[in-house]
């Protein structure tokens, strides 16, 4: 991609200037704290892309599904479409993971250790894994300036000393709750198969060994938009309840977070897709440097692909590097780039960009 700097501003061209005196990962930084800012800048899109292609991908977000099971049946997520094989990344496939991780930092002109945000979910219920903290915890030693980080409902029953080790020797950095309704009944609707005493219960109860352990730990409890507004409009009751919860867990240091309501790809039909001219963050854009693994060591384009039918390559027998150089990886940018979209369903039908 040839970029004339006089034709850019801004941070644009502290990139492209940046780029030029061999200062890759600075100008990699300055355009990612751009694209946060505009996700709709193709131009800083397009040079990221260009470094990536280059360079190597510096990933900033790591997913990787420590397993795709879960008892909950929730209305927003299509788990009745999932058919793929359900199942727990074993502690020996995890630290071959981080293996991998590690020897992509090397094989690329990456000089920076992993300090992004290391997500341990996937499609599945973290806490149904009785070594997630010790999955944690070998995230935490490898990659130290790193944030693990799970989406938990807390809706399974665990000892306090789950908790305790989770936060301690596993050395959670954030955890968000999804808890989309703050009465039993309201619960119950969004969240079938859920249990809301339980859920309720283990959140009050790790804010507070949280709080009690310093607040090393980013606790957020998530709201739906635009559910959870209309349903306390229509239910002061349901308003009140919250407003009741948040009073508990607000002086323990809990914030509330905002999850707009997506499609997941293909999974639902929440909102209209319409894409435009616009080409898939995941091919030049923010989504790009996340890096998806399934528990099984498969590596998908992105968090929508609930049932892995896009599948880039397999971290068993491929290195990260060998994955994202793949001819499977750029038909897949090409598709998205020059109008073949239509050869992933998942793609076609998803209202995210």
């Amino acid at each position: 991609m040839n970029i004339d700097p006089d034709k850019l501003g801004g941070i644009k061209k502290l990139a492209v200037t940046l780029r030029q005196q061999g200062q890759n990962e600075e100008a990699i930084r300055v355009l990612r704290a751009g694209l946060k800012k505009n996700s709709k800048d193709e131009d800083i899109a397009g040079y990221l892309s260009s470094i990536d292609d280059q360079v190597g991908i510096q990933f900033v977000k790591v997913r990787v599904e420590n397993t795709n099971a879960c008892r909950y049946k929730c209305d927003m997520c299509p788990r009745e479409k999932m058919n793929r094989s359900t199942g727990i990344m074993p502690l020996d496939d995890y630290r071959f993971f981080l293996d991998r991780m590690e020897e992509y930092i090397e094989e690329t002109n990456i000089p920076t250790p992993y300090s992004g945000m290391f997500f341990l979910h996937g499609y599945g219920e973290p806490l149904l894994d009785p070594k997630l903290a010790e999955k944690s915890a070998m995230v935490a030693d490898r990659f130290p300036s790193a944030e693990p980080h799970i989406n938990t409902t807390l809706g399974v029953r665990r000892k306090k000393s789950y908790f305790e080790t989770l936060l301690t020797k596993g050395k959670l950095k954030r955890v968000i709750v999804s808890f989309y309704g703050f009465q039993e009944k309201t619960y119950d609707k969004v969240h079938p198969g859920g249990n809301f005493r339980v859920a309720k219960e283990n959140l009050i109860y790790l804010a507070e060994l949280n709080a009690s352990l310093g607040n090393h730990c980013q606790i957020w409890i998530q709201v739906l938009y635009p559910v959870t507004p209309t349903v306390m409009k229509q239910d002061p009751a349901e308003k009140k309840a919250f407003e009741d919860l948040m009073g508990v867990l607000r002086p323990l240091g809990v914030k509330v977070n905002k999850l707009d309501l997506h499609n997941h790809g293909d999974g639902r039909n929440f909102n209209p897709v319409d894409h435009g001219d616009l080409v898939c963050s995941v091919v030049d854009g923010r989504r790009r440097s996340h890096l998806n693994v399934t528990w099984d060591l498969k590596v998908v384009p992105c968090c929508f692909d609930y049932n892995a039918d896009i599948v880039f390559g397999d971290l068993r027998t491929q290195s990260i590097k060998e994955i994202y150089e793949s001819e499977e990886y750029r038909r897949f940018l090409n598709a998205h780039r020059y109008g073949g979209i239509d050869a992933y369903p998942l793609c076609k039908n998803c209202d995210q960009r």
